[in-house]
């Protein structure tokens, strides 16, 4: 993308790179000539559209310019044009490097001689005449005479600031594929969409097969983008509003030391930094809606687990009839002695049950499910996620019930366990 108006061009800002080397390959050709190097400007990346005839989108680019004035013995040289002549016709090809003033348009198209060298003042047949502006005005100088006028290689620094403008040029150039490839989105639209899609239809990262949810995103905005930003469409309330929690959640994790440490965490910040994204990262800002919903879903399972576990229940030696237990978690576990697998159970009041069943048992967490058993222990340990002491009842001897089943032991009422009658003792002699 080339400034029509000014001396400079946008590129894409992936390009810069490759652009600096040839500039460099360059400047490495002028010094061994000892001829002034060209001097190249690259300012911060930016955000425009590309306006080209293949696309219109938004790209991260950066403005780039050449300049085209030298420091030569006569004073500061800048150069205009290049003019080829053709020597049967006389007809002139111009090649401009800047916008003109129309003075400096009317010397260059309109000369009173094609041929005419301001330095030599000679007019005989030539091929180039290069325009150039001095601190006395505007010379037109023949290739020939470059070197002599400027008291340096200048047709060298010439040759080089045209293969220089060229690699500008063509790396300003736009295709189908680098628009599909670099354009960018709003951050703060993206994750609106995206809170969207996961509502819909799920989260899918790029491993599970088929599209990610971020790729998936990106595509449906890109097609979306422009009625969005003119307020044809608009998001629901609620999705602004986690939207925006998200972005103060990436934001915050430059609080937690362990984030900020983090690379996951550091890139997103990065993101939202810049405010755009392409493609390329949208897995990744998608994946921090996932994240922001787990740590909120934590904390918020911690919170709960403060008014629990904090006493103990029944005595032990108490056989017991539990119902609606909820399961917090059944860990497997391989032994000398086979597998088991250690269940850890809530009731409706906060009691905190654990089980070491043998075998393994498959229930899922906040699963409902009755049981028997006998309390064989009450325990008191210190928990580091819930940074309290948690009151544990282990159980023993257990059994799965039905509701109905479970409903019905507890109504049954225990048995008494009567005495055990003494043996009777007989005092008679012994024969």
């Amino acid at each position: 993308m080339r400034n029509r108006d000014f001396d400079y061009y946008y590129i894409l800002q992936d390009r810069v790179p490759t652009l600096q080397a040839k500039i460099a390959r360059l400047n490495e050709k002028l010094k061994s000539a000892n001829a002034p190097l060209i001097e190249i400007g690259i300012s911060t990346p930016e955000i425009r559209r590309a306006g080209s005839t293949v696309s219109d989108e938004y790209m991260s680019v950066v403005k780039v310019d050449i300049s085209r004035a030298v420091e030569a013995p006569i004073g500061r040289l800048e150069l205009l044009a290049q003019t080829k002549i053709d020597p049967t016709t006389q007809f002139m090809e111009h090649r401009t490097f800047t916008t003109l003033s129309k003075e400096e348009d009317e010397k260059i198209r309109k000369p009173v001689a094609p041929c005419f060298c301001d330095h030599c003042e000679t007019n005989r047949m030539r091929i180039y005449i290069y325009t150039l502006k001095t601190p006395e005005g505007i010379s037109r100088v023949g290739s020939g005479c470059l070197d002599s006028f400027a008291g340096f290689s200048m047709s060298k620094w010439q040759d080089a600031y045209a293969s220089a403008v060229k690699a500008v040029e063509d790396a300003s150039e736009i295709t189908f594929t680098d628009a599909q490839e670099h354009a960018v989105i709003p951050v703060h639209i993206f994750i609106q969409e995206a809170i969207e899609q996961i509502n819909k239809s799920g989260y899918q990262n790029g491993y599970s097969g088929g599209y990610s949810t971020g790729v998936d995103t990106f595509v449906a905005l890109r097609a979306k983008l422009s009625d969005i930003e003119s307020g044809s469409i608009k998001y629901a309330p609620e999705t602004v509003k986690k939207a925006t929690e998200i972005m103060e959640f990436i934001i915050n994790s430059e609080l937690n030391p362990v984030k900020r440490a983090n690379d996951y965490y550091s890139n997103l910040r990065e993101l939202l930094k810049f405010g755009h994204l392409t493609h390329r990262q949208a897995g990744l800002l998608a994946s921090s809606i996932i994240s922001h919903d787990k740590e909120m879903a934590q904390a918020k399972s911690v919170q709960s687990m403060q008014d629990i576990a904090n006493n103990h229940y029944g005595t032990i030696g108490d056989k017991v009839f539990l119902k609606n237990l909820r399961v917090e978690g059944a860990y497997p576990k391989d032994t000398k002695f086979g597998t088991s697998t250690e269940i850890t159970l809530y009731d409706d009041q906060g009691h905190m049950f654990r089980w070491y069943a043998s075998g393994y048992h498959e229930l899922k967490k906040d699963q409902l499910v009755n049981l028997s058993g006998k309390i064989v222990e009450h325990k008191t340990w210190h928990s580091n996620k819930f940074d309290k002491d948690m009151a544990q009842n282990t159980l023993k001897f257990c059994k799965f019930h039905t509701l109905e089943e479970i409903e019905e032991l507890i109504a049954t009422p225990p048995k008494v366990k009567k005495p055990r009658k003494a043996k009777e003792m007989d005092d008679s002699p012994a024969p």
